[in-house]
């Protein structure tokens, strides 16, 4: 199966740059922000594919509805890019079940190709599970349901993404999502139409970074690893990134334990050779394999996690 490539590369302009967005609008990108584009343009993170994306653009890729910490400032929903183009994001909405405009993006909201957008409820600085999560893009104040409930991404009256959980859900694509344990949240795999295929219940993760999301099956003899729409490890895998720049740059990797209900597997069980640190040298690329040593008295299950690809 074809990798799946998440490329940084803008178009248009130098300085005050002018991309195209989906639209057909022309969006002006401010010079600070078109400075750290230009820097990141060359870099491709490309991963084996298990479900590729098809013609996804925006998306939701992680929601947690019930944070550990407080049900009012420990909410949030991150959105990617995979399209090719800038999107000005100006104005869309997150419909909940509690209101149409539970979220107004607000005017200037831009997203580049390959970038996240954090949009946390308000107070998520001071009340979010994890206090090194980064601070959220947007802050609004937003209220997202525990039981059967759904978060919908809108560009005027277009749905444009829509993820439902729970049985007798108002909206969602396909099947719900299944419910999840407080603290975990719902990270996106894959991109088929159906929320109980394109989403998993996992530890949740907002740290900086590119998220990869992890998923592992654990057997009393030979463990089973995979990364999911990533790597394949059997039980091992090939993680490989490609600078198509002038200059070389730096790439932290930083993982997460993975967790099966309420049994763990620890980060410092998931090993990347060569080291979590390295260097990608101009014009060429870099691969690493990425393993899983499970312990010995590992419960057999599916493990989930993630990691995060820091490039800079």
């Amino acid at each position: 199966m074809p990798a799946r490539l998440i490329t940084l590369r803008p178009k248009g302009h130098r300085g005050s740059k002018v991309f195209r967005s989906t639209g057909g609008r022309k969006v002006p990108v401010p010079a600070h922000f078109s400075k750290e584009v230009r820097r990141m343009r060359h870099i491709v993170l490309a991963v084996a594919l298990l479900a590729p994306f098809v013609s996804a653009e925006v998306v939701i890729q992680q929601v947690l509805y019930d944070p550990l910490g407080t049900e009012t400032g420990g909410e949030a929903v991150e959105l990617i890019n995979h399209g090719q183009d800038t999107v000005d994001l100006s104005g869309w909405t997150l419909a909940t079940a509690s209101s149409e405009k539970d979220v107004i993006l607000p005017d200037g909201t831009v997203l580049a190709p390959g970038k996240s957008l954090l949009i946390a409820d308000e107070g998520w600085d001071e009340k979010k599970d994890n206090p090194e999560w980064r601070s959220a893009d947007i802050v609004q104040t937003m209220t997202l349901g525990n039981g059967a409930s759904f978060v919908e991404l809108k560009d005027g009256n277009r749905t444009v993404d829509v993820v439902g959980w729970g049985k007798e859900v108002e909206r969602k694509e396909g099947t719900p999502a299944p419910l999840v344990l407080a603290g975990e949240s719902l990270m996106r795999i894959s991109s088929t139409g159906d929320n109980a295929e394109d989403f998993i219940a996992s530890v949740a993760d907002f740290h900086a970074g590119l998220l990869v999301p992890l998923d592992a099956e654990v057997a009393l003899a030979v463990p089973l690893f995979e990364i999911s729409e990533s790597l394949k490890l059997r039980p091992d895998a090939t993680l490989r990134i490609y600078n198509g720049g002038d200059e070389p740059i730096a790439v932290q990797v930083n993982l997460n334990e993975l967790k099966y209900k309420s049994f763990s597997i620890p980060d410092d069980r998931v090993s990347i050779e060569g080291g979590r640190s390295f260097v990608v040298q101009p014009r060429s690329e870099y691969r690493a394999k990425v393993s899983i040593n499970a312990p010995a008295d590992a419960v057999p299950g599916r493990y989930v996690g993630s990691m995060r690809v820091v490039i800079g």
